[in-house]
């Protein structure tokens, strides 16, 4: 019979020097549950608080919610399982009335010096918990983080990720100390491989899955764990701040055509990337990788200057092009008071005389004089 061992093994960064300690497990054994680290005889029995918002949190809580006594009828490694989020529109929330859980709204909180809880877990929380309520809790308050901290400490770390076109990344399993959000050692933790072209939804989504089986694994061999903890090296750490529509915000004067690829994996699916259109904002959607741009050898007419942010559509492709300061980045669609094909876009705006010589500008940059054109007064407001 092989028996469960952990071992910690350095993973560097690829970044800087640091290297990132990955607590993993060895060995198997037929005795032991499926996630591994005590028999079926010892598993704990924990009374759980849960904090938690964003979609990233709902896989955790879905495998906390599937380990109750009650869904397995037999002991459950979750006796109790309440829920604390931020307010009825979340997805948190949305899944806890599905799995029939109480729900607290924050800051209200449930009595916590009843022994009614044993252990806090916060998962894309988003508010500090205080030292009263760690305090309260006899095995503390775990956090699961989608990162490798102390890379990307924050509210962000996914976003800043790809953003910074970092190769690898992962999720962390740290205890929550007061004061300061993700500064507690790593319990457990998983490298996840970014591949080239990987959008915020697909990161955040696998992620969610690694960490809710790290936390269920986490939870089985809590005692283990702990002995066993990671301090993070404080010269390693990075931050990942919260993020906003601004940070979409194309530059074409200086953003170079890999710069805005990663913006577009981090805020496509979201933001949307934005520029600006005749003093009108306009988001660029479905974007072309470089590789794509490279393969598909658009030719431009020659013997003419391109500025940055010269709209260009190459009829072979039906992609709208644009440049940038390195070269030439191109979209499929457009939303310019409503979404239309890069087709459209041409046909409704770039043949227009009066667009002979528009480029699309950065946002500080918007009090261009544009010659006033009768004529646009009688297209309608669909092609301003």
């Amino acid at each position: 019979m092989w028996a469960i061992r952990s071992a910690r093994i350095p993973i560097h960064s690829g970044h800087t020097s640091c290297f990132y300690w990955l607590t993993v497990q060895f060995g198997a054994s037929s005795t032991l549950t499926n996630h591994g680290g005590v028999t079926k005889d010892t598993v704990p029995s924990y009374r759980v608080l849960f904090f938690g918002n964003a979609d990233f949190a709902v896989e955790s809580l879905k495998a906390l919610a599937d380990c109750m006594a009650s869904n397995s009828g037999s002991k459950g490694l979750v006796d109790t399982l309440d829920v604390v989020t931020s307010n009825k529109n979340t997805p948190v929330r949305k899944i806890a009335g599905e799995r029939n859980l109480t729900v607290y709204y924050w800051p209200n909180l449930p009595s916590l010096n009843d022994g009614k809880y044993k252990i806090g877990i916060v998962v894309a929380f988003g508010h500090l918990i205080q030292k009263r309520v760690i305090s309260a809790l006899p095995s503390g308050v775990l956090n699961v983080h989608p990162s490798l901290l102390p890379r990307w400490r924050g509210a962000a770390p996914i976003v800043h990720a790809l953003l910074n076109g970092d190769k690898t990344t992962g999720v962390s399993v740290t205890k929550i100390l007061p004061r300061k959000m993700d500064i507690g050692p790593v319990l457990l933790s998983r490298m996840y491989e970014i591949h080239q072209n990987c959008m915020h939804r697909e990161l955040r989504d696998s992620l969610a899955r690694i960490g809710a089986d790290l936390l269920i694994q986490t939870l089985r061999r809590l005692p283990e764990l702990e002995e066993i903890k990671t301090e993070q090296d404080q010269l390693c750490v990075t931050y990942a701040s919260k993020v906003d529509a601004k940070m979409a915000r194309i530059d074409w004067t200086a953003h170079t055509c890999k710069v805005i690829y990663r913006m577009h994996q981090a805020f496509g699916d979201t933001f949307n990337l934005r520029s600006l259109w005749r003093r009108q904002h306009v988001r660029l959607l479905d974007m072309l990788s470089p590789e794509n741009m490279t393969q598909m050898q658009v030719v431009l007419p020659d013997g003419k200057t391109y500025l940055p942010g010269t709209p260009y559509y190459d009829k072979e492709s039906h992609i709208l092009c644009i440049k940038c300061v390195d070269g030439w980045v191109g979209f499929r669609n457009i939303t310019i008071k409503k979404t239309m094909t890069a087709s459209a876009f041409n046909n409704g705006y770039l043949t227009k005389d009066w667009n002979k010589d528009v480029r699309f500008e950065n946002f500080e940059s918007s009090k261009t004089n544009y010659p006033q054109v009768d004529k646009l007064s009688k297209v309608g407001q669909s092609h301003l």
